[in-house]
């Protein structure tokens, strides 16, 4: 996927392990398209999982391509994501599923798994084009158009954060460092603000961030005690210093989900995801963006990344964490 971010790098970001950053990517996945998850292989789920969100190279990606040639229902659940991913790849750079006996490059010798489900065998004219379905999978494809936001919360923000390109790319964690050679007018001198909101008179900012040269945006703070008193974040485009009391332009914007108990994750080491919420562009702006509310023990932090925003006139050569909009440069 271009620019992605590796479950390593996610993990940095949420602060949990890379092991755990997969398991809900790939749970995430199993309930969108659930019909067609549990046809497959368990023993290849997960590789398909990682195909489709762009984590495997080499070896590894040749192998799950060769399952997917030989697998109707993998083939049909790796199509059905897609169907239903499909908005969120960067200018439509989906992973290629391979047509049922499609040629490929030599496989590494499996795994031992128990035997994928043969496909029927059909007539030329009865299979699609897009893919080697016959008619009864792809009647499953189709009936697997659902909205992503239908999905548990939690693993919804891990797959919007690993569809990276849309959201993502200018990695995460790092000290903030600025690349632009010139120094901004104080006309264009901006940066976007992050807000805990209900109405601009009951709402709070939590901090502010530049973007890198892609308009990307990435950060990462405290929440303050009575954040659960709001439903929405904002992020706004602002005049560097002014510290503004309220959003003055609104680019994104999506309300806060609580995240069930059983989807929340955590452990003594480890945070749990207790809210989430997808950021949409407002009228006549750009962007999209993600937010999640991760909680270890008595600390609430708040994660922010968006992705195809107008860049900020300052960049970053890294995102990071978010700071007071009259602190966010000199």
């Amino acid at each position: 996927m271009g620019r992605g971010q590796s479950y390593a790098e996610l993990s940095t970001l949420l602060g949990m392990p890379a092991s755990r950053v997969r398991e809900l990517a790939r749970d995430a996945l199993a309930d969108l398209a659930p019909a067609t998850a549990t046809r497959v292989d368990p023993d290849w789920r997960g590789q398909v999982a990682d195909y489709v969100l762009g984590q495997q190279t080499g070896p590894e990606s040749t192998a799950t391509r060769g399952h997917l040639k030989r697998s109707e229902p993998a083939r049909a659940w790796a199509f059905s994501l897609l169907d239903s991913l499909s908005h969120l790849y960067p200018n439509g750079n989906m992973p290629a599923i391979p047509e049922a006996g499609e040629a490929s490059a030599p496989e590494p010798e499996q795994k031992p798994a128990k035997p994928a489900p043969a496909p029927k065998a059909e007539p030329a004219a009865a299979r699609s084009s897009g893919g080697g379905l016959s008619p009864a999978a792809q009647a499953i494809v189709r009936r697997r158009r659902i909205v992503v936001g239908v999905i548990g919360a939690a693993v919804l923000a891990v797959v919007v954060l690993l569809i990276t390109g849309v959201i993502g790319g200018g990695g995460g964690g790092g000290k903030k460092k600025e690349a632009s050679a010139n120094t901004p007018s104080a006309a264009d001198d901006n940066a976007y603000e992050v807000w805990l909101y209900n109405s601009n008179a009951d709402t709070v900012s939590v901090g502010a961030q530049f973007t890198d040269a892609q308009g990307n945006l990435q950060g990462r703070g405290n929440l303050p005690s009575n954040w659960k008193h709001f439903s929405t974040i904002v992020l706004s485009s602002e005049r560097v210093g002014t510290n503004p009391k309220a959003p003055s332009n609104i680019v994104l914007q999506g309300p806060l989900q609580v995240v069930p108990k059983s989807q929340q994750g955590g452990s003594s080491k480890n945070p749990a995801i207790i809210r989430t919420g997808v950021l949409k562009a407002a009228q006549g702006a750009q962007g999209t963006g993600v937010a999640l509310v991760l909680e270890q023990g008595s600390l609430q932090q708040l994660v922010v990344q968006a992705a195809q925003l107008k860049p900020t006139a300052r960049v970053l050569e890294s995102t990071g964490t978010t700071g007071a909009t009259g602190a966010t440069g000199p």
